[in-house]
């Protein structure tokens, strides 16, 4: 049967791929920012000597000036999750950006103008990275489920388009009605199953959303991934495409 292609839904996987790489790079960013949180001990004292030996400073006037805890978190931030390889390309935010974006504004107040790393503090910062963590699991879930989903409908129309195509080359041969009414109803079933994949598709399209995730402000994980194109939907593009060719087919039946 002839090779079909559909570059539109080629090119749909291929920013799934990549989105499923940077929510599995942000995870593996957050897992190892919230290891290094975890091993810092807590402060509680605000006589300029830390629990567990942290030792914050205290300037010369008195005033105390941030501990090395609170330091130690916003390195270890820096070193992990704005780290990763997509982070100025997709983000390219400021380190008080990030940390309100991700754990919210006072916790971000707290790392950047606090003065201890209390143990309130450390625990709320360790859940905001365990939660952050399972934001990005989730959504890498509903990535492998839209790329399934792709992968489907490639096939699918492929089958459907090959058929098509075979059916098309036989009606220029044709010379009797009879004929051309079986390649018509032929068409016609092939029709349907485009209809019906493009109703499948619509009907997971509705009922999905992006899901909680910073950064992601889309109302769905279809306007997240394609909004940025000429068709949002790529892959009921390639099937209106493909009914669309049916239809001529099935005008050369009326011959």
């Amino acid at each position: 049967m002839p090779r079909t292609t559909h570059n539109r839904i080629e090119t749909a996987i291929e920013t799934v791929d990549r989105e499923i790489t940077y929510v599995a790079d942000e995870r593996q960013a957050f897992s190892r920012f919230t290891t290094r949180t975890r091993e810092l001990s807590p402060e509680q004292t605000a006589h300029g000597t830390a629990v567990g030996g942290d030792t914050m400073a205290v300037s010369t006037g008195g005033q105390q000036l941030q501990s090395n805890g609170l330091r130690s978190v916003r390195d270890a931030y820096e070193e992990t999750v704005m780290a990763v390889p997509h982070y100025e390309t997709v983000y390219g935010e400021s380190l008080a950006e990030s940390l309100a974006a991700e754990f919210g504004t006072a916790v971000a107040t707290q790392l950047l103008d606090g003065q201890q790393l209390t143990p309130v503090l450390r625990e709320t910062i360790i859940a905001a990275g365990e939660r952050a963590m399972t934001e990005r699991e989730e959504f890498g879930e509903r990535l492998e489920t839209e790329r399934a989903a792709l992968e489907e409908i490639r096939e699918t129309l492929s089958e459907i388009e090959s058929r098509a195509a075979v059916i098309g080359e036989s009606i220029g041969d044709a010379t009797e009605s009879a004929q051309l009414g079986q390649y018509d109803a032929e068409l016609e079933r092939l029709e349907a199953d485009c209809e019906q994949l493009a109703t499948q598709r619509q009907r997971l399209l509705h009922r999905r959303s992006s899901g909680r995730l910073s950064g992601v402000d889309a109302d769905s994980l279809v306007g997240f991934l394609y909004d940025d194109r000429a068709e949002t939907c790529p892959a009921l593009a390639e099937i209106t495409d493909c009914i669309g060719t049916i239809r001529r087919q099935r005008e050369r039946c009326l011959r």
